[in-house]
């Protein structure tokens, strides 16, 4: 984490002069899996700063540690923006690659991190897929709170249309650019997620959550939670859900693994001393669910004071989503601006025989 942060910081520092894209992964606070098989903690940290004398297990205090040290790196970027003179040509969008993790001796109940979302990592309830999200771009984007419905496959067309380049025929995202720049925003049909022998569907309001064909409706107005099973009460909804999930089903893939380098390359022209487009940074922390933040109702108080500060000065997304509950075709989903199964990338591993990387 230390080292990604520093060169983020270097490469801000190089390119001020001109506009720039930079994509920021943080890996906290993920879990290192292999110490947590062994030792049962996989929340490894330096130490434990103003955490030590908690009266917490282990994990926990290291879990709370890594989210303090994401939020003061996040106050340092904020900090070297203003310095330069350039956080009002910069957009920063702050995420994270899907809902909490209960691995490495963290459980989810602890800090109750999840919320009132039901589920974690790997489910496509919407604990696992629902995902903080903020957007920050001082004197353009209004702060504010915003109930427009996303998913990572809306960042590429964003982030194309941004930069002035026209995204590709095929693309399963929506640009919500126009949102940013406080203008009138298009709505998405649906939101289709595919996940072992799992699926889902949300479609304003409603989710569909299917296991093993049998779909489960929720009306997430009054069921945040998603507890109520109302498949019986309105047969044309659930309906409507499964003939979607059946012509999603089986796209033809459009692309690659190669689709991770195709951002980069449309965004070359950025630089350019003269170019009026913005700086774009898309930070995208690893399994922190939004009521890891205080901006967004986190039971850890006082962890995250830069991120709730930049909150407040920001338009923070409440439906904002990952594309499945896993941190590697999440990330892989915001540079190709397809659905998992067709950009090859619904595991930790290209689909097998089909999709060369």
């Amino acid at each position: 984490h230390t080292r990604v942060t520093e060169e983020a910081l270097a490469f801000i520092e190089r390119s001020k002069d001109a506009p720039f894209y930079l994509n920021l992964n943080w890996t906290i606070p993920h879990t290192n899996n292999e110490a947590g098989h062994v030792e049962k903690n996989g929340q490894e940290v330096p130490d434990w700063g103003i955490y030590k004398d908690k009266d917490w297990p282990e994990p926990e205090k290291g879990f709370a540690a890594m989210v303090t040290l994401m939020d003061s790196d996040t106050g340092r970027i904020l900090d070297l923006l203003a310095k330069l003179g350039i956080a009002e040509d910069t957009l920063v969008i702050f995420t994270s690659d899907n809902g909490p993790h209960q691995e490495g001796g963290h459980k989810v109940d602890f800090f109750d991190s999840n919320g009132p979302l039901k589920g974690h990592k790997r489910s496509l309830h919407d604990g696992g897929i629902r995902v903080p999200m903020i957007a920050y771009w001082p004197g353009t984007v209004k702060p504010g709170i915003s109930d427009h419905v996303s998913a990572f496959w809306d960042w590429m067309p964003t982030a194309c249309e941004l930069a002035g380049i026209e995204s590709w025929e095929k693309t399963d995202g929506l640009s919500f650019a126009a949102l940013l720049l406080g203008k009138e925003q298009k709505k998405c049909d649906y939101l289709f997620w595919r996940w072992s022998r799992f699926r889902a569907i949300r479609i304003d309001h409603w989710k569909g959550v299917a296991t093993d064909g049998k779909l489960a409706l929720y009306d997430l107005r009054n069921d945040l939670g998603e507890e109520n099973d109302l498949a019986a009460q309105h047969p044309k909804i659930a309906t409507k859900m499964k003939k979607i999930i059946s012509e999603l089903e089986y796209q033809n893939p459009a692309l690659n693994m190669k689709s991770f380098l195709i951002l980069a390359l449309f965004l070359l022209p950025f630089a350019n001393a003269e170019d009026a487009r913005p700086n774009v940074l898309l930070i995208t922390v690893d399994d922190m669910s939004a009521d890891s933040l205080g901006c967004f109702g986190s039971k850890l108080k006082n962890t995250s004071p830069r991120t709730d500060q930049l909150a407040r000065e920001s338009l923070r997304f409440r439906h904002a989503h990952v594309c499945v509950a896993n941190c590697y075709p999440s990330r892989n989903v915001m540079f190709s601006g397809l659905y998992p199964h067709n950009n090859g990338v619904e595991g930790f591993y290209p689909i097998k025989n089909k999709y060369p990387i």
